[in-house]
């Protein structure tokens, strides 16, 4: 992270970083190729800072005494990352197999923001990446998946979907466990983070664009879509799972089950 926003690698050409080969999805041609290309690109570029930013998390929580299982589950969403972001970069070779394979390149960790080191920070961060960020990847991927028509790209976005879905219950766990120890800074931390993250989801629609509806065929939602399902999530899942964990954060099982469901 630099200034809260992820930092994602440059991409460069490697082939190791795909996961699968790209015969699997029937080549397209032109821009319709290059566009899917370039967006599964992008996704798997963001998975691939998911990876560092739980990487980050698992050791923030062993700093500030987390019990096994969360550290056990930043762990395993890193893992989950780690796969999401190689289908992603196999997608984007398989839909312009005339393109060069591209994977991350090295970056210098010099200019990341520190380690959380206060439960309020925890929360904050947890509140923002993974309670939104990862609730709403979860929904986008789902909605994604349900408007494709290709066979391998609706698998992985369900999968990604799935996995998403549980890596947001976990960061409600996490942020339960923080309140429970730190009780008000910790849950006016969260309450804070969480009005500043739906303030922040504000944001205009775009335009339509002519090939959206040939793009949701392959996977990808418009920028209007896109715009709309984050005012739908923070509606009609975050708002009231939020306020739930916020009333009684020992019940957060039950607001996890909201979320996975």
């Amino acid at each position: 992270m630099v200034e809260g926003i992820p930092r994602v690698p440059r991409l460069v050409p490697r082939g190791d970083w795909g996961l699968f080969d790209a015969k699997v999805v029937a080549p397209l041609e032109g821009a319709l190729a290059a566009r899917l290309r370039d967006a599964w690109l992008a996704d798997a570029a963001m998975e691939h800072a998911s990876i560092a930013s739980f990487a980050r998390l698992s050791l923030e929580l062993v700093a500030l005494g987390a019990p096994p299982s969360l550290v056990r589950g930043a762990h395993e969403a890193a893992l989950d990352e780690i796969e999401h972001a190689r289908l992603a970069f196999g997608l984007a070779r398989a839909v312009d197999p005339s393109s060069s394979p591209m994977g991350p390149a090295p970056f210098a960790l010099a200019g990341s923001e520190g380690l959380a080191t206060t439960l309020e920070e925890l929360v904050a961060a947890t509140v923002r990446d993974g309670c939104v960020g990862e609730s709403f990847a979860a929904l986008v991927a789902a909605e994604s998946a349900l408007l494709c028509t290709e066979p391998c790209a609706r698998a992985v976005l369900s999968r990604i979907a799935e996995d998403e879905r549980v890596h947001a219950a976990f960061a409600f766990r996490v942020v339960a466990w923080a309140i429970g120890v730190g009780g008000a800074p910790a849950r006016d931390a969260a309450q804070s983070a969480f009005d500043e993250a739906r303030r922040a989801a504000h944001v205009p629609a775009s335009e339509g664009d002519d090939a959206a509806s040939m793009l949701e065929a392959h996977g990808r939602l418009g920028a209007s879509h896109v715009a709309r399902l984050r005012e739908s999530t923070f509606r009609e899942i975050l708002v009231p799972a939020m306020a739930a964990l916020l009333a009684t954060p020992s019940r957060v099982e039950s607001v996890a089950e909201v979320i996975v469901a």
